[in-house]
């Protein structure tokens, strides 16, 4: 249903002020039956028509995070918006589609006139290739975009990095999910965020060399005085 409550439209619609973006329209999903607290961007940017950009989070989310905890998720959000995500997702997957297929088509041809006893495995390779290739390219694209959501959120829309590394905790908790970083759950079909943890340490990292920086030019600029 279409989301009504004041105070959170207002943090959701401060959110977008900031990154200059327009409002799409906001749903909650009430989903009691399920243990799921999220919050995600679908559609494009169009005003009108079946695919229309909407902004959904469910009853749980809102019932378990502070306001700067959910001011964070939804810069998080919005800021897949202001870096075009979907868009660029959209575009990357039909190209890699695109140049899946004619890899397949060029290797069956290859393979037909030179190597003909090897066609059988060709027509294999050329079946699985264009099914298999994409979902891991758009997949590593997807868990891309999730770490540079999470830099622009902080460090360009000014979230707070603590209420941010503290929800995407209590999310993982409340999601039942594996905060650890584990290179083996690349492996895994339904992991399509990077862990918490890595995400996490990711943001530690970023505001780390930021200081450093700092200190840096202070040192410099103290020496050329």
């Amino acid at each position: 249903k279409e989301l009504t409550e004041e105070r959170i439209c207002n943090i959701i619609h401060n959110c977008f002020l900031k990154a200059g973006v327009s409002l799409p329209e906001l749903w909650l999903i009430e989903a009691d039956q399920y243990q799921s607290a999220n919050a995600m961007v679908v559609g494009f940017p169009f005003r009108r028509g079946r695919f229309k950009q909407g902004l959904f989070v469910t009853r749980l989310l809102l019932n378990e995070c502070n306001d700067k905890e959910l001011e964070a998720v939804m810069l998080h959000e919005v800021s897949h918006i202001k870096l075009k995500h979907m868009r660029r997702r959209f575009f990357y997957t039909i190209l890699t589609i695109f140049g899946s297929a004619i890899f397949a088509g060029a290797l069956l041809t290859f393979v037909y006139y030179l190597i003909p006893n090897l066609l059988l495995p060709a027509r294999m390779v050329a079946i699985i290739f264009p099914l298999i290739i994409p979902y891991v390219l758009v997949r590593k694209q997807v868990m891309n975009h999730e770490l540079e959501a999470d830099w622009f959120a902080v460090y360009k829309l000014g979230a707070d990095l603590d209420a941010f590394t503290g929800v995407l905790k209590k999310l993982d908790q409340i999601n039942s999910v594996d905060a650890m970083y584990d290179k083996s759950q690349s492996k895994k079909i339904n992991i399509s965020h990077p862990a918490t943890d890595f995400r996490i340490a990711r943001l530690r990292e970023a505001c780390n060399q930021d200081d450093t920086s700092d200190s840096n030019n202070e040192s410099d600029g103290n020496k050329a005085a």
